[in-house]
């Protein structure tokens, strides 16, 4: 029975009808089958391309774990993303400390998504201290990660003359250590 669950969430989510894909996982807690995190995954990614369900599927989310999906890194990466891109940065950083507490190891992506979401806001000094975090954790950021701040900063003008070389060597310094 869940293969035919599967497969009609996929067939819903790859035409693009959200609601119909929800109420297909939602059917499959009814009837016991308890659905896999690429289930939730698929939804999740259909549903936050549409920002008018972007609460329904943050209760997805929450309904999900309840009744034992637990979402993995990607799961939460889809959601961060689409509450950065709705502008709701609080719920973006809830989620991102949720992680930790359930045992959820971010990534890089993680991060650059969150850095993403403070750079549009402005917020050039949380994304340098999410890049220092990152560091922190051993995280090796990726040249997106990079590119956002710098252009970031940039456009803050944080940049002055002069700067320019002491900021490329702090943004060498991770890759060296990718090297070793």
């Amino acid at each position: 029975m869940s293969t035919l669950f599967s497969y009609l969430i996929k067939i819903y989510a790859e035409a693009d009808l959200s609601q119909k894909a929800l109420n297909v996982f939602y059917k499959m807690l009814e009837f016991n089958v308890k659905p896999l995190r690429k289930h939730l995954n698929h939804i999740l990614e259909l549903v936050v391309s549409h920002r008018d369900f972007i609460m329904p599927i943050f209760n997805l989310f929450k309904i999900a774990y309840k009744y034992g999906v637990f979402p993995n890194t990607k799961s939460y990466n889809i959601l961060m993303g689409a509450f950065c891109l709705n502008g709701d940065l609080s719920i973006a950083y809830k989620l991102f400390k949720k992680m930790f507490e359930r045992g959820v190891m971010p990534d890089v992506e993680s991060y650059r998504i969150l850095m993403q979401g403070v750079c549009k806001k402005s917020q050039v000094n949380r994304a340098v201290d999410l890049l220092e975090d990152m560091l922190n954790k051993r995280f090796v950021p990726d040249s997106l990660s990079y590119t956002t701040l710098l252009n970031s900063l940039c456009r803050k003008k944080k940049l002055r003359k002069g700067r320019a070389m002491d900021a490329v060597k702090v943004f060498a310094q991770p890759l060296q250590w990718k090297k070793s």
